[in-house]
């Protein structure tokens, strides 16, 4: 529930860069570069956190 709560208090410093962005060139690009924003991070959060993908496997030793 924390971090549900957490995703909300910290949606607005998303939202100011994106929509500063829609307000001053156009909507379309403001949401292809929030959605290329989400794209990037997810990899990038797919490549760093390779223990987390392997939560399921249980406490084995993880080289």
């Amino acid at each position: 529930m924390s971090i549900d709560m957490m995703s909300h208090g910290l949606m607005p410093l998303g939202l100011l860069p994106i929509s500063w962005i829609a307000e001053n060139y156009d909507v379309q690009i403001g949401l292809t570069v929030s959605g290329a924003v989400l794209a990037g991070l997810t990899i990038l959060l797919w490549l760093v956190l390779v223990r987390v993908r392997r939560i399921d496997k249980g406490f084995e030793r993880i080289a």
